[in-house]
């Protein structure tokens, strides 16, 4: 790349919960952490217990991401869960879990695919 990002920052594909507990664990700090898990939730027969899983799965993934993103950094998160989509979840999400590592949270831009 001829901009020189390239040097400046890392891309990880890992299991995302171990990758980010290490991290933390070993006091790293980043800037800027994409979060962009897979789907987590499938198909139940039962919505209310898929959409309970899917919030569940998305409040520990981007508190995970918190821990390891430096005050006052950038964290993009993303879902391509239709259950968290449709009922507009995401954010509060987000906002639960910067409440669990006592942070708070500004949203700079949402958007759809």
């Amino acid at each position: 790349v001829e901009n020189g990002i390239a040097e400046r920052m890392t891309v990880v594909n890992d299991n995302a919960f171990t990758f980010l507990q290490e991290e933390a664990a070993a006091g790293k700090q980043y800037d800027v952490v994409v979060c962009d898990p897979p789907r987590g939730a499938y198909g139940s027969a039962d919505r209310q217990e898929e959409f309970k899983k899917c919030e569940a799965y998305h409040r520990r993934i981007n508190r995970r991401s918190m821990s390891v993103l430096r005050r006052g950094g950038v964290l993009v998160t993303c879902s391509c869960s239709q259950v968290l989509v449709q009922a507009r979840s995401l954010l509060k999400l987000v906002q639960q879990a910067a409440a669990l590592e006592g942070r708070t949270v500004r949203l700079l831009r949402r958007s759809g695919s």
